[in-house]
């Protein structure tokens, strides 16, 4: 939100005060003194912003009933700012006629704050003191290093957008669409702009999108996107024509789009969701994850927009120290790398460097495959395994012949909990309740229930969960437990 200067005129109710504050939602400016409002003025309010209730408000108190006092000792003006959401932070900067004007980068903390409102009580110079027949006062209201215009301005002007919310979608390598606010298409000549920067440096101001590394310039091509594409969602959008460019590279960026009169004046500006062009540049049939095969280890992971990718191997997943730190080579959206055979039944993680839209920055993360064939405990690490090896096949695996598939109208399901199944079961040994060997047991009191099910009709089980989820730790030492009376 950007806050203007706001100059407060404050004197007796003969004479005519004005007051200036401007900023996107609708606003309450008011003053009063000894109980009787002096101004009261509210700007131009659309329904779009009607949801966000903000202000500012100033009181006038004598501190004593006797008239001589105030001018001796002068008036205590209160400043209430209203506005929904923390209030706490922001900071009230003041010249003019008060007694103890703040400096330029200054501000004042709020001498009270409640959820919703922050005052500052400010003292006035006494009245034989001051420059005329009323006093005359500079207020500034400001969170953080946001920029504080110090002129009236012409809101429709101001430059709309948020770098946050992301509503350009660059949909392949030659087209960029985005839907824009029907307001801003009168503009002669609109010019459009993708901007790039490696580092997640990209910031909004008055002036435009700043800190860029670089920029491209989109051609307009006068056309909106039909309905009836390949995305139905965006039709109505603005066509921009994207010019060729290094995409490896820039896909790898935080982006930003943005449109300027045809003399540089900023005007609206956005972010850029990219899965469609990901999809069209870096399609890929390939293997992915862990393969072993005779001459080692092939490790590969689809992430065009990761800036930089280390294969951290480990001996087992509980290790701190690892075996092996070695950066992946990208090709095509792919990231590669060779290891030994001896890395057969060992773990690891990727440490990924890439922008994240979420936090609007560049973050190094620690993951595991998304392709993993085998996790260690709590998903911590991948590890290393080839579905024909003999540690991932059970005795019998190979020679097994499965039951054939039974037509659907002759099936009857029967939903089962691997856990429940035996954790409360005294007839299963204590280390095997709750697991998947419980079910190998056939003097146990739940194999047995599960053969007169049989014998009642019942065909097949659907055992759930059976698949690695993060909301339940996997050490039992973790797990929480219910003592059964």
């Amino acid at each position: 939100m950007r806050l203007s200067c706001a100059i407060k005129r404050l004197g007796y109710p003969s004479c005519s005060p004005v007051a200036w504050h401007h900023c996107r939602a609708s606003q309450l400016v008011g003053c009063t003194r000894t109980g009787k409002p002096l101004l009261t003025s509210t700007t131009r309010r659309s329904r779009s912003d009607s949801r966000q209730c903000k202000g500012t408000a100033a009181s006038a108190k004598t501190p004593l009933d006797d008239p001589a006092a105030v001018s001796v000792q002068g008036r205590i003006l209160t400043v209430h700012y209203l506005r929904r959401g923390d209030v706490k932070d922001w900071r009230l900067r003041t010249w003019g006629e008060v007694q103890s004007p703040t400096k330029e980068f200054e501000g004042l903390q709020p001498d009270r704050c409640t959820d919703t409102e922050a005052q500052f009580r400010l003292k006035l110079i006494p009245d034989h003191q001051k420059n005329g027949y009323s006093h005359w006062i500079g207020l500034q209201l400001r969170k953080g290093n946001k920029e504080v215009f110090m002129e009236k301005l012409d809101i429709n002007s101001m430059l709309t957008g948020d770098l946050t919310k992301s509503y350009a979608h660059w949909t392949d390598q030659h087209t960029v669409l985005w839907r824009i606010d029907e307001a801003l298409l009168g503009q002669d000549e609109p010019v459009f702009k993708l901007h790039y920067s490696r580092q997640g440096n990209l910031k909004l101001t008055g002036e435009g999108v700043k800190h860029a590394d670089g920029s491209y310039q989109l051609k307009d091509t006068a056309q909106l996107y039909k309905p009836g594409g390949q995305f139905p969602q965006l039709a109505g959008c603005k066509m921009l024509a994207v010019p060729a460019l290094p995409y490896d590279e820039i896909l790898q960026c935080q982006l930003a789009v943005t449109m300027e009169t045809s003399g540089g004046r900023p005007l609206a500006a956005t972010g850029v969701q990219t899965p469609g062009v990901l999809d069209d540049l870096f399609f890929y049939e390939g293997l992915l994850g862990a393969h072993v095969g005779p001459e080692g280890v092939a490790i590969s992971l689809w992430a065009p927009t990761a800036q930089q990718v280390d294969l951290v191997v480990f001996d087992g997943p509980n290790d701190k120290q690892a075996v092996s730190k070695d950066h992946m080579t990208l090709h095509k959206g792919v990231w590669n790398h060779q290891g030994p055979p001896r890395w057969r039944g060992k773990y690891y993680q990727y440490r990924i460097t890439v922008f994240c839209p979420d936090s609007q920055q560049v973050e190094t993360l620690i993951t595991t495959d998304p392709y993993s064939l085998c996790l260690a405990a709590d998903g911590t690490h991948t590890q290393i395994v080839s579905m024909d090896d003999d540690m991932t096949m059970p005795e019998g695996w190979a020679s097994h012949t499965p039951l054939p598939a039974a037509p659907w109208t002759d099936i009857s399901i029967y939903e089962l909990h691997i856990r429940d199944f035996s954790i409360n079961d005294k007839t299963v040994p204590e280390e095997l309740r709750g697991k998947y060997q419980a079910f190998s047991l056939h003097d146990s009191a739940g194999v047995a229930h599960l053969r007169a099910l049989r014998s009642a009709g019942l065909t097949h089980i659907h055992l759930l969960p059976s698949y690695d989820y993060g909301s339940v730790p996997e050490h039992r030492q973790d797990q929480a437990t219910i003592k059964v009376i």
